[in-house]
């Protein structure tokens, strides 16, 4: 194999890495501003973060990435994503082994406990972690839904048996109006609203158990994604109790035209009552309105009843993602 030279990421490099990963996974573009916030995002949380590049010459032909698993902080988990170049990749996996190589001993003086990684189920770099002792732990669809198909009237059915029983509400409606210079308190809205996302992630079939962000920490992660208080909607009861929610995050540079949708959740005193249906076709038909053309969400492959759901509503899978680890033991 030529020479490669292996150096860390600098703000000179994020074009240049952003077109490498856009080239090997269209499906998940990214651009140097894209990249910038992922880094904020981490540094947020206060958690490692760090690229290193290979260059052959003026190209760069591969980058390994490591950072804390968000989900579960102070766990000793950590991703290591490695990336090469398609004009690189090779049966013996050379430049891969090398980047994988440099990750381990980026990653060695913070002793983990595990690494995990992220691929899907059709790309080449699954074969490579297999070939290195990681395990599949977790499935997940990604599904995209296409506004411009997307016709609300043909759930109206849905929309109105789920308005009989309780209000939905967005939260600006609810009396969030937005970001400002200082953090939420609790016994706000917004703290009332985080609340409900830690008792409903609990119910999330994850492989392991999601550590609940503190409070502070997650109004940084949703400022820093773009949550708008007509973005997250509620299920108000009767007697003003919060009984589900659903959750869009806007667009980004990266993707322009195409929100996420994140948790969509219901106390289980509430399921059954048609109330994750209302809150989906209420927050898909205001998308639509904002001239939005996709969204796209993630679902684990159990989770049988959203799923159903989203197929119902147009939602569209691609081929699976998998959680990938192994024990950091295995290293020695």
């Amino acid at each position: 194999m030529p020479a490669v030279d292996l150096r860390p990421l600098t703000d000179h490099d994020l074009p240049a890495l952003s077109e490498l990963l856009t080239a090997l996974h269209p499906e998940q573009p990214q651009t140097a501003a894209s990249l910038k916030n992922r880094q904020a995002f981490l540094s947020s949380l206060g958690e490692h973060h760090a690229w290193t590049l290979g260059w052959h010459g003026n190209s760069l032909v591969g980058a390994v990435e490591t950072a804390g698993d968000h989900n579960h902080i102070g766990s000793g988990l950590f991703f290591l994503n490695v990336r090469v170049h398609p004009a690189w990749q090779d049966d013996e996996d050379e430049l891969a082994g090398q980047l994988f190589q440099r990750g381990v001993e980026t990653l060695r003086p913070l002793h983990p406990t595990g690494l995990r990684t992220r691929v899907h189920e059709h790309w080449p770099e699954l074969a490579f972690y297999q070939n290195h002792g990681f395990e599949e732990l977790e499935r997940s669809w990604h599904s995209t839904l296409d506004l411009s198909t997307f016709d609300p009237g043909a759930f109206a059915a849905r929309t109105q048996r789920a308005r009989a029983t309780v209000q939905l509400a967005t939260l600006r409606e609810l009396g969030w109006t937005g970001w400002d210079d200082h953090e939420e308190s609790e016994g706000s809205v917004l703290h009332r609203y985080y609340t409900l996302v830690v008792q409903l992630l609990a119910s999330v079939p994850f492989a392991e158990s999601v550590t609940p962000w503190p409070f502070s920490h997650w109004q940084r992660v949703m400022r820093q994604r773009g949550m708008e208080p007509d973005c997250a909607w509620v299920a108000v009861a009767p007697d003003g109790r919060w009984a589900g929610l659903t959750e869009l995050h806007p667009p980004d540079t990266a993707t322009p035209g195409r929100a996420h949708q994140g948790l969509t959740g219901i106390v289980p005193a509430w399921r059954g009552q048609g109330l994750a249906w209302g809150l989906k076709v209420a927050a898909t038909e205001w998308a639509k309105a904002q001239e939005w053309q996709t969204i796209a969400t993630v679902n684990h492959t159990v989770n049988r009843e959203m799923l159903g759901i989203n197929a119902a509503m147009g939602f569209v899978r691609d081929p699976a993602e998998l959680v990938l680890g192994r024990t950091w033991s295995d290293q020695n």
